[in-house]
């Protein structure tokens, strides 16, 4: 707790949080499969469009490529690609994960295209 307080985690989670967001969506518009972006702080959620089926599916096609490309998050309510990085996640880090979630969506979409 210390090290939070010290470190002000918390205030620079919310700030990097609201700007990853920004950058996610930005970095995702184009792909179909993704219906929103969406995060409080560093809890960060992609829903995955498609019927309940699909987007089930697709989430966890999505998620089994990312685990290929070294990527590791779970899936949460079937298609809701669900990130929680540590509080004293780099961006360079983040930069990283979200480079492997666009190639991991765009490698679904078009396997299933």
């Amino acid at each position: 707790m210390e090290i939070i307080e010290e470190e002000n985690l918390v205030a620079r989670a919310d700030a990097i949080g609201r700007k990853t967001v920004e950058d996610l969506r930005r970095r995702l518009k184009s792909h179909s499969f993704v219906q929103d972006v969406r995060g409080l702080g560093l809890l960060i959620g992609v829903e995955i469009a498609g019927n309940k089926g699909d987007a089930i599916d697709r989430a966890e096609r999505i998620m089994y490529a990312s685990l290929r490309l070294g990527l590791n998050f779970k899936v949460s309510k079937g298609n809701i690609l669900t990130f929680a990085p540590p509080l004293n996640v780099t961006e360079q880090e983040l930069d990283q994960a979200w480079t492997i979630i666009e190639k991991a969506i765009t490698e679904v979409e078009k396997r299933l295209a």
